[in-house]
């Protein structure tokens, strides 16, 4: 399959998706007051909510092999949908596809970059469990897996990794804290790729405004290691957030812009990095800016109504 029948194969499952949960919400249209405890929800790590996350990442990097401010894209699809685990716990299982655009270095040419390649990344697979809390110090623990499926070696480690992931959050009705940590090692994969041993600790920090609108701020902080130096990205920046509807769907809209305050120096910022989507092409970028929409869908394990009250 190219990359643009795959493209279109995603569209159309994303319309007959959506389609079907249109239907569905026209039955469960939600009050005010039940789209606030729903923004909040949202935020938990282990909500009871299913959605349907679509993210953008678009990026820039002032590279040292010319001087000149290179761009790339991550286009990340991820379906949220916790189990209930028994009666006081939740069991959680996330998928994250990737697509990558990247540009693609040249020594051959003058400025070398010639245009842009883009391809599939690495899956990643998070899963693990947590007590049902909608308020108060949550925690959860589970193990995360990368899979190499990337469309080629620019887009991905080439190595089958995992290694445990963690689930920390604070959280009250007007904000939220936390942070979702992963950590990875290769333990197989091409014998000719250099073995991978990185973290990721995608950190939360949400206040909760009136009419459902938020100020975030959502770092995603990389750490590499197997360098010898410059082993961390560290983003700072801000953001916001909207819990809306799309005719009778639920969905929560969120933007913000990022600086890289802490980054690697590297030669070929982009060809040089390991890249499976998650720690991504964060490392080592100058600025990046973040779209989100999530698309809420009906859970088979309850109705929206009464998952919600516990959030109102």
């Amino acid at each position: 399959m190219t990359l643009k029948k795959a493209l279109y194969f995603a569209f159309t499952c994303f319309l007959i998706i959506f389609g079907t949960i249109s239907v569905k919400a026209q039955k469960e249209e939600l009050t005010e007051a039940q789209l606030e405890a729903l923004a909040r929800a949202m935020d938990n790590p282990l909500t009871q909510v299913w959605s349907l996350a679509f993210q953008n990442n678009t990026v820039w990097v002032n590279n040292n092999v010319n001087d000149d401010t290179q761009s790339a894209n991550l286009f990340s699809f991820q379906p949220i949908l916790p189990m209930p685990l028994g009666e006081d716990y939740l069991f959680f299982v996330r998928p994250v596809f990737n697509l990558i655009t990247l540009p693609k270095f040249d020594i051959d040419q003058p400025d070398f970059f010639d245009g842009h390649d883009t391809g599939f990344g690495d899956i990643i697979l998070g899963a693990g469990f947590g007590p049902k809390k909608s308020e108060g110090l949550l925690w959860g623990l589970g193990a995360s897996f990368i899979f190499p499926t990337a469309s080629s070696s620019s887009f991905g480690s080439g190595k089958w990794q995992l290694g445990p992931a963690g689930i920390l959050f604070y959280i009250k009705k007007k904000f939220l804290v936390g942070t979702l940590a992963q950590q990875w090692w290769s333990v197989g994969g091409d014998s000719d790729r250099p073995r991978t041993n990185h973290a990721s600790f995608l950190c939360f920090f949400v206040y909760n405004l009136p009419n459902q609108w938020q100020l975030r701020y959502n770092p995603n902080i990389v750490a590499d290691w197997t360098a010898d130096d410059g082993k961390v990205f560290f983003p700072i920046g801000l953001g916001v957030g909207k819990m809306t509807k799309l005719g009778k769907v639920p969905i929560k809209l969120m933007l913000e812009g990022q600086y890289g305050a802490v980054k690697p120096n590297l030669l070929a910022p982009f060809q040089t990095l390991p890249i499976p989507g998650a720690p991504g092409i964060d490392a080592g970028i100058d600025w990046l800016l973040r779209f989100q929409i999530n698309f809420v869908i009906p859970s088979p394990f309850g109705d929206i109504g009464k998952i919600l009250k516990m959030h109102e």
